[in-house]
């Protein structure tokens, strides 16, 4: 892990101090929740609905590219594709699908779906490739909260650990294929530096106050 990335977290496990300090530096409009919790899913999804949803992510993209085309990791690329409910029930069924939204429901709360997309990042894992601790809410401009789903593990890259962010300092969590994370919009979270190519399904729900317009409606998920 490069250096620049290891003294954050060292600076951030020096005291409480440290992080209420590094908590105003990032000027956000509304409050850090350093109390919030991360809640995490061994095996939400199976390995073929893994599986599948890679290779509609790599087929999808891979129009972009003429067939001798070999990905370089010099550097740092993060790419998404926006999927529908619809599609999403397509690649792994509506009970793979449901089981998600519920797992987000009864750690976070009802609230719409806003976005669902997968996510490939490749890097070669050099200083500065990484995402620094932030927040969903000041991403997105509007309360997004968030399920993250695995869909390759830790093990088939280099770095690329999972941290959160609470008053106590910076949790380390294991992605392992198919494992679940769901966090509220205000909890502040990050990604070191990771050497290859890891795979996420993410899904967004929108808790702004004025919200109720859904993606998921007019499927048979609820």
């Amino acid at each position: 892990m490069p250096d620049s990335f290891d003294r954050n977290l060292a600076e951030l496990s020096s005291s409480a101090a440290a992080i209420e300090q590094f908590v105003d530096e990032l000027g956000l409009e509304t409050t850090v929740d350093l109390d919030g919790k991360v809640h995490e899913k061994e095996d939400l999804i199976g390995e073929d609905s893994c599986k599948d949803l890679i290779y509609f992510y790599d087929s999808s993209m891979q129009d972009m590219y003429d067939s001798s085309h070999q990905i370089d990791l010099k550097g740092f690329q993060d790419g998404s594709l926006n999927l529908s409910a619809k599609e999403l029930i397509s690649i792994i069924g509506e009970v793979e699908a449901q089981k998600i939204l519920n797992f987000f429901y009864a750690s976070v709360g009802k609230a719409p779906v806003s976005k669902i997309l997968l996510r490939r990042t490749d890097s070669d894992g050099r200083s500065g490739n990484h995402l620094d601790f932030h927040t969903d809410e000041a991403e997105a401009g509007y309360k997004q909260s968030t399920v993250i789903v695995a869909l390759n593990a830790d093990s088939d890259v280099n770095g690329g650990a999972l941290y959160y962010l609470n008053r106590n300092g910076p949790t380390k969590y294991r992605r392992s294929q198919g494992k679940a994370f769901a966090h509220a919009y205000n909890v502040l979270h990050a990604v070191a530096p990771l050497e290859g190519s890891r795979y996420s399904l993410i899904i967004c729900f929108d808790q702004s106050d004025n919200s109720d317009k859904s993606i998921i409606d007019g499927t048979g998920l609820i």
